[in-house]
Formats: structure tokens, C-alpha cells, sequence
């Protein structure tokens, strides 16, 4: 086989293998794609039924805090 005969079957060869290399980049593109997607899906309906466990953390800090005040209170009237 001539040297023009071997460089036209290689790159043959090379395109057929690009072609397959895509297509498999392709289908992993997508079941990643479709992946992070079923998974954005469970946190927004996990992030939905913890939404009451959320806002109450948000007023927690506050709700400590007038817990400490009356806990003091209640030590300051007691050594009194």
C-alpha cells in the first residue's frame, strides 16, 4: 500500500474514533446533565419541608437571648 493509501485509511481510522469519542462525551454530557438535575430537584423539595425548621432557626438566637435575660433575672431577684 502506498504512503497517500495509508495516511487516507488512518485518518479513516481517526475520524471514526473522534466520531465515537464524541458520541461517548455526549451521552456522559448528558447523564451528568440529567444527574444534577434529579439531584437539584431533591434539594428544593428537602429545602421545602425544612422550610419551618429554617425560619425558626432564623428567630432562635433571639428567643436564647430573651431566655438568658429572664434566667438572669430570675438569679439577680433570688441573691436579692
Amino acid at each position: 500500500m502506498s504512503v497517500a493509501g495509508r495516511n487516507t485509511t488512518s485518518f479513516a481510522g481517526n475520524a471514526k474514533g473522534a466520531a465515537s469519542s464524541v458520541s461517548y462525551y455526549q451521552r456522559q454530557y448528558f447523564n451528568a446533565s440529567s444527574a444534577v438535575e434529579r439531584l437539584q430537584e431533591r434539594y428544593d423539595r428537602l429545602k421545602e419541608k425544612c422550610q419551618p425548621f429554617l425560619q425558626a432557626l432564623e428567630h432562635f438566637p433571639k428567643l436564647v437571648e430573651v431566655f438568658v435575660k429572664k434566667v438572669k433575672e430570675l438569679f439577680s431577684i433570688k441573691e436579692a
